[in-house]
């Protein structure tokens, strides 16, 4: 039997009318099955998934939004832990990056070396700027190997202090002082020294030079992704590059400049 007419009262609807109707409340209170996905919430499985994405891809403060969320829920295993203690680091929160790296990087033993080599540095400079270095010194062997605080001194100077920078190590270069000199006091080859600081193993160092005990970067830190360098008076794009920690061959690539050009003051320079 196919229904006709549908009785409200005395008013009779024609079943065209009934169907129009019927259709627009299908569609008020069940949306169409092709637009369910995009009204739904994504589950933590797949934020857990955003958040990794995010943190391979730079986006480290979108990361750590999702995973500090995730971890008040679930606990987290300890290399999500040590993502978490990463994105607190870019972010300068040092001391929640400490308590989550120290805790995760214990149970990492078995991951690859260079993977966990990040999270000692991570954590090592966070306690460094906490000034908790004793604790920092169990994290970062080369540090404590090379930073010359507790040991005696040859010269009435002392050894130079060494700092961290954009992941790497530097000191400051007092008069007189060149890379034999400097690899000798820190245990390091001085041909790599120089190669380092994009130099010549014979040049004679001036004080206040910054001088690199590792491979610089090939940008700065990530704080200046929206601040570029402004060109000041006596500056040069080797000086820039030492004060960034970055490559001298990378400053010129990334701001589309040919090797002999010669900056201006007032130019205006990306280093991220």
């Amino acid at each position: 039997m196919i229904l006709r007419h549908h009785t409200l009262g005395k008013t009779s609807l024609p079943v065209r009318y009934l169907r129009t109707i019927s259709t627009v409340l299908m569609f008020l209170v069940f949306p169409m099955t092709g637009n369910v996905r995009a009204w739904a919430q994504p589950t933590d499985s797949e934020r857990l998934g955003m958040a990794i994405d995010y943190f391979q891809n730079g986006k480290y403060h979108e990361s750590m939004l999702i995973l500090q969320d995730l971890n008040l829920h679930y606990r987290l295993n300890p290399r999500f832990q040590a993502y978490l203690g990463v994105c607190y680091y870019y972010e300068w929160d040092y001391e929640h990056a400490t308590e989550c790296l120290s805790k995760a990087i214990p149970k990492l033993e078995k991951f690859a070396p260079q993977e966990r080599s990040f999270y000692y540095f991570a954590n090592a400079e966070s306690l460094f700027n906490l000034k908790e270095y004793d604790k920092a010194h169990s994290y970062d062997r080369f540090m404590a190997q090379r930073a010359g605080n507790d040991r005696p001194a040859d010269t009435n100077a002392g050894l130079h202090p060494i700092h961290i920078f954009n992941k790497n190590y530097y000191i400051v270069a007092r008069e007189g002082d060149t890379f034999k000199s400097i690899a000798k006091e820190t245990e390091l080859s001085y041909r790599r020294l120089a190669s380092y600081n994009e130099r010549s193993r014979k040049d004679v160092l001036h004080a206040g030079e910054i001088v690199y005990l590792k491979k610089k970067r090939r940008r700065a830190p990530k704080q200046y992704k929206n601040r570029p360098h402004v060109v000041k008076a006596g500056e040069n794009m080797y000086m820039i590059s030492q004060y960034y920690g970055m490559r001298v061959k990378y400053l010129y690539k990334k701001n589309h400049l040919s090797p002999d050009h010669q900056i201006r003051v007032g130019e205006v320079l990306k280093v991220y």
